[in-house]
């Protein structure tokens, strides 16, 4: 409860909007153990492949829906990136490039002259900053890219829904090429990562993405995760 109270200072969040909620509903069990991460036949930010120690960690068996969003939003009166800026990032399949779009936000991810998502959708047009709000609203947290290839490895036991699709996930660190000998130590640099995702048609577990945590996109959203 002392970590909510704090993080709901840091983030302007009223206090009497912590999340009551079972602090694990939802969630799958990740062991601790050795991963492998990374592949020596992917792409560069791929590279080199290493082993570390994970910690056990819970993570959300689905991504953050449309309507858990919605009720964050009702408690705290959060306005998104997306919002503030008054545009969303969608692609435009005619033009083969990704555009601007007036009016998409979390509730119309396509823009506002297109049908409103379903609350069980996965929120998109989400940026890190935002990730981050609601995860410590639940008193939680984004999951490391460690944790997230070491869940993606363990798919066919943890049944994860909407990963290695059209979605790219917010994690909780920053992006370095893990030969930069500042990967573990660094606490700043311009980028965060993002996992669960597919390049063209490519989907494996190393695969990674990044962008600024101001930024947002149609094919970005997020899940949470916590510690034992």
């Amino acid at each position: 409860m002392i970590k909510q109270l704090f993080l709901l200072f840091f983030w302007g969040l009223p206090l009497w909007s912590v999340a009551q909620v079972p602090a694990t509903k939802g969630m799958v069990w990740v062991e601790a153990g050795k991963a492998s991460i990374g592949f020596d036949k992917g792409e560069k930010d791929e590279k080199p492949a290493f082993e570390t120690h994970l910690a056990g960690f819970w993570i959300d068996q689905n991504p953050v829906t449309v309507g858990e969003f919605k009720k964050f939003v009702r408690f705290t009166q959060y306005i998104t990136s997306a919002e503030k800026l008054g545009y969303g990032v969608c692609y435009d399949s005619t033009r083969q490039a990704w555009q601007k779009v007036k009016g998409a936000s979390w509730q119309y991810p396509a823009g506002k002259g297109k049908t409103a998502v379903s609350l069980q959708s996965p929120v998109r047009q989400i940026s890190w900053e935002d990730a981050q709000a609601y995860a410590n609203w639940l008193g939680k947290r984004l999951p490391s890219e460690l944790e997230w290839e070491r869940a993606l490895q363990k798919q066919t036991d943890l049944q994860l829904a909407y990963v290695q699709t059209d979605m790219w996930q917010w994690c909780e660190n920053w992006y370095f090429d893990y030969g930069d000998s500042n990967y573990f130590s660094s606490k700043m640099n311009r980028k965060k990562s993002l996992r669960a995702g597919k390049h063209g048609e490519v989907a494996r577990p190393s695969l990674r993405h990044f962008a600024a945590p101001t930024d947002f996109a149609f094919n970005m959203g997020f899940r949470c995760a916590m510690d034992k």
